[in-house]
């Protein structure tokens, strides 16, 4: 995951680097929070598997976070 965001800010200069997960996926919930991740938010039932709508957190980090660390 850090090689993913360090590529995306010192390589290709991306600004903002996002991802969504959903809500039951605790082991990348827990990995996007301990690299600086924010939770921007959720997108309530944006997903239809083939038994029910599911929800979308979003992460996000900004290039003057990663920075920062």
């Amino acid at each position: 995951m850090l090689g993913i965001i360090k590529y995306c800010f010192e390589v290709v200069n991306c600004n903002r680097f996002w991802l969504d997960v959903y809500l039951d996926n605790e082991k990348g919930i827990n990995l996007y929070k301990s690299v600086g991740m924010h939770h921007d938010g959720t997108l309530r039932e944006s997903y239809k598997s083939e038994r029910a709508y599911l929800n979308q957190m979003i992460f996000s980090i900004l290039k003057e976070e990663y920075y920062k660390k």
